[in-house]
């Protein structure tokens, strides 16, 4: 039986709409996933004591990065970057202007426009390549922001890739022996080759005493203070350019800014990780959600610079061929995947931020195994309900309820005029009506939607952001799995399941949407 199914809140709800759905102490004290690893309900419990106020701190070290009050103190860097932002502003006057003019001239107008911010967001993804790490992460957050910064920059920097050479094994030796201990006396085997390399980190298969196979994520070296200081400098650059070019104030790049400092000040942090890998694991156990598997952290092999982990072995998510000659129905896969991003959001109130390739596994029983918890989004109570007129209302087409639920979000500022968004949100397109909308137009009608909010000065929130990123990952991986994939019946499948689930709650707040919008 559902935990809810009687209609009542049970041990491990919370009802303060200000708090998570669910109780970290009442899912621990219940989970036969903490209790497979000796050690590890102990280590469960300091890590989630440490966790809130730490988070606490790092947005308000954010806030500081990003709000700086005297000189630029890294001034190589800073040169570095400013070197950088003349070279692309002297490509686009000098070189890509005049092309497209004499494109204009020849006869190809429409094409001239067109052309002129490809060319232009192509010669920034370009710059923030050369600029390193912490641009290339910048970059793959601004592709995030379909309907916030422009559509050419967003497809552009859809490219980024957060591939880097590897750390010397010596270096990630150094580390580990800091953080944890010599490695020889802590592993029976370790791989010096990495698994794979990222901007922040990289991992390393190894094995433990007792025979059991695990991985150990180490932080590269010197990684936090370059990371700190680029986003010093770029907060610095925004300030100039807002001064420059008041226009530019229109973009929020301070807020885009803020909100990649917030995420990455969190990320640096692995104890933080490993908290939110664990209290995740408990919700989907909590949530009786079997088709998802997460690996258990190493109990006394935590630290903020090195994570130690349960090694999975199946499909990348992208291996779509490999996966049907295996017999797993990639169909299924994504119907699923569809309810359990929508489950882990609206129901538990914590979801894995930053589904990508790299981090979704496919089990060989077709489970999903997830990894790298370094960014993970959690919602309120009152804000999962938000998201759940969120969802329903972009596929009901309802631009009232779609509004409403972003105000819920608090992305609008005070006094807003709602009715003269909701007339340009009522505009008639060229959208098929919404019960043949294929999952790539509803992912275009949110885009055009957030387009006409941005414009109406709305300031998505953070964990709103994470959301639609997966939304845009499950776009891109439904095209390749199921392109011929009914989006608007699978969501009325999503809600019939959280109907016979969850009797309370979701499912009133989506038939109350979705009968508004008929």
């Amino acid at each position: 039986m559902s935990k809810f199914a009687d209609g009542t809140p049970d041990r491990g709800v919370n009802e303060d709409p200000d708090l998570p759905p669910l109780r970290f102490d009442e899912m621990l004290e219940d989970s036969l996933w903490a209790r497979e690893v000796p050690g590890l309900v102990e280590q469960m419990n300091e890590l989630h004591d440490y966790a809130e106020p730490e988070r606490e701190r790092l947005r308000q070290k954010a806030n500081q990065l990003v709000n700086p009050s005297g000189r630029i103190s890294h001034l190589t860097r800073a040169l570095r970057i400013f070197a950088e932002f003349i070279r692309v502003m002297a490509g686009i006057l000098l070189i890509d202007w005049p092309r497209a003019a004499l494109k204009a001239r020849a006869g190809y107008a429409e094409s001239a426009r067109r052309l002129l911010p490809a060319l232009y967001a192509r010669r920034i993804r370009l710059s923030f390549e050369r600029l390193g790490p912490t641009f290339v992460k910048f970059g793959q957050l601004i592709a995030c922001m379909a309907g916030i910064v422009p559509r050419a920059v967003v497809d552009e920097f859809g490219k980024c890739r957060d591939e880097v050479p590897a750390v010397p094994t010596s270096k990630i030796e150094a580390i580990v022996s800091e953080e944890l201990g010599v490695p020889s006396e802590i592993f029976a085997a370790f791989d010096p080759a990495p698994l794979a390399a990222a901007s922040i980190a990289q991992v390393h298969a190894a094995t433990l005493d007792d025979g059991r196979e695990i991985v150990v994520k180490v932080q590269r070296p010197e990684i936090e203070q370059n990371l700190e200081d680029d986003i010093s400098v770029l907060a610095h650059l925004i300030i100039i350019g807002n001064k420059l070019f008041p226009k530019l104030k229109q973009a929020n790049l301070h807020g885009i800014v803020t909100l990649f400092a917030e995420m990455v000040c969190e990320e640096l942090d692995f104890r933080l990780e490993a908290d939110s890998m664990c209290e995740s694991a408990l919700s989907l156990e909590f949530l009786e959600v079997p088709e998802v598997y997460i690996p258990h952290p190493e109990p006394g092999l935590i630290a903020k610079r090195v994570l130690v982990m349960e090694r999975l072995e199946g499909f990348k998510f992208a291996d779509v061929e490999g996966m049907r000659d295996a017999g797993i129905n990639t169909k299924e896969l994504v119907r699923t995947s569809m309810r359990l991003v929508v489950e882990g959001a609206a129901v538990a109130g914590i979801f894995h931020g930053d589904l990508h390739a790299g981090n979704v596994f496919i089990l060989p029983d077709a489970r999903f195994g997830l990894m790298d918890f370094g960014i993970v989004a959690r919602f309120t109570i009152a804000r999962r309900d938000a998201l759940v007129r969120f969802l329903v209302s972009i596929v009901a087409e309802n631009p009232e309820e779609l509004i409403d639920a972003f105000e819920a979000f608090g992305a609008f500022p005070e006094g807003v005029d709602k009715a003269a968004i909701v007339k340009e949100l009522e505009e008639p397109g060229d959208e098929p009506p919404p019960d043949e909308l294929s999952i790539e137009q509803v992912a275009e009608v949110l885009t055009n939607s957030i387009e006409i909010f941005a414009r109406n000065g709305m300031h998505i929130p953070k964990d709103l952001i994470m959301f639609v990123k997966n939304l845009i990952y499950l776009n891109a991986a439904t095209v390749t799995m199921a392109p011929d994939l009914d989006f608007f019946a699978e969501i009325q499948n999503v809600f019939d399941y959280f109907n016979m689930k969850y009797t309370t709650g979701l499912k009133e707040i989506a038939g109350d949407v979705l009968a508004q919008g008929a």
